[in-house]
């Protein structure tokens, strides 16, 4: 078993710690990336965690706010991955086309799913316009009354943040904290300190991701377009270059796996010292480091299927556990982002989903269970 001391052995050895403690560190090259990441990462949220979060209705600022994040951001690259593909197939595919596409599939999905009239809605907003022109409604006390509730939304997910932090298993959670902390340090160093990719593998698929935004879908034979599609979409709605975007999201994916590591582990083991414990040998350990392991942060399609691996299986589980049906199409959507980020990653998804439905086999052949596991399959 690593100790923690190992732990702390291994970060000290590793060259870009001491390099960080020099004044050399924070440069303006290195605070131009810094700000450009965190540009990145607000974007980032926004386009697929807070927007298809509204859109499918799912609260951010309660308890199940990593299982929504989750079903946020895989919905939302599912979507954003079919729409590039099937316009740039069509060779239609731009930046209005793409707004119009995602315009257009949210109205049929609130259409559809649920059955909000539109009539209606226009009708609503015709009155209200209708009352603010004549003065009986004040336009400064709508946004005034929206913003307090949004802010006391906020404030009300904040506290229940820190009553979780600061409950009994608090000592876990600092730990757990310094390992993310300490992660986003290995992983995303060389993006900080650097404009260049870190292998010229990124660079094959940025030209790919460039062959998309010119309509050729297959730039190079049949291959895994998903990561290629993520990416045009993503920097088509931020205004990001493609070279920014293939920097970063590497590394802020290698982060998102720590984290989906350590709390999926918590809640498979009912407890947060199985999250340490793969927490240490993840984030901390020798483990970490190697021609191999450092793929992890390379902005490769494979890689970024990997994301997808661990919600593949925790959204099985969460199926056969609650019964709920958006479980079973977030466990098709995840595995189907496993195929389309990379078929390798199929590899690893297919036992880790054998393992896990081992204990709730009783489960699976009840009939109406069963056929929404095989329509879930096949969706994938």
């Amino acid at each position: 078993m690593l100790s923690l001391s190992d732990a702390l052995a291994n970060l000290s050895n590793l060259p870009m710690i001491s390099n960080m403690m020099s004044g050399d560190f924070f440069d303006q090259k290195v605070m131009n990336n810094i700000w450009s990441f965190i540009w990145f990462v607000v974007a980032y949220a926004i386009v697929f965690i807070i927007i298809p979060a509204k859109v499918l209705r799912l609260k951010l600022t309660d308890g199940n706010f990593l299982d929504n994040a989750m079903i946020s951001v895989i919905f939302s690259q599912v979507a954003l991955s079919s729409i590039v593909f099937v316009l740039a197939f069509m060779k239609i595919y731009n930046t209005l086309t793409l707004v119009l596409a995602i315009i257009f599939t949210i109205m049929f999905y609130i259409k559809f799913k649920r059955r909000i009239s539109y009539r209606k809605k226009l009708t609503e907003f015709i009155f209200t316009l209708s009352d603010l022109i004549n003065g009986q409604l004040k336009f400064s006390l709508m946004v005034r009354k929206y913003v307090r509730e949004k802010i006391g939304n906020i404030s009300h997910g904040v506290k229940r943040f820190f009553a979780w932090y600061f409950d009994k298993n608090v000592v876990y959670h600092i730990l757990g904290t310094i390992c993310i902390i300490v992660l986003m340090i290995r992983r995303g160093y060389f993006a900080m300190t650097s404009q260049a990719f870190p292998t010229s593998d990124v660079s094959v698929h940025t030209s790919w991701v460039n062959f998309t935004d010119a309509g050729y879908i297959f730039s190079d034979g049949v291959y895994p377009f998903a990561l290629h599609n993520v990416v045009s979409a993503f920097a088509k709605l931020t205004f990001i270059d493609v070279v920014t975007v293939m920097r970063f999201i590497g590394p802020l994916n290698a982060v998102f796996m720590g984290i989906l590591l350590m709390a999926l582990t918590t809640r498979i083991f009912k407890s947060p010292a199985a999250s340490i414990i793969t927490g240490m040998v993840y984030c901390l350990s020798s483990f970490g480091t190697g021609a191999v392991v450092d793929r992890i942060f390379f902005s490769l399609p494979q890689e970024y299927g990997m994301l997808f691996i661990l919600p593949t299986g925790y959204f099985m589980v969460k199926f056969l556990e609650e019964q709920r049906n958006l479980y079973a199409v977030t466990f098709a959507l995840a595995a189907s982002m496993t195929v389309a980020g990379h078929f390798y990653d199929a590899i690893f998804a297919v036992p880790l989903c054998l393992c896990l439905v081992i204990p709730y086999i009783p489960v699976l052949f009840k009939k109406k269970i069963l056929v929404k596991m095989i329509l879930s399959v096949a969706l994938a």
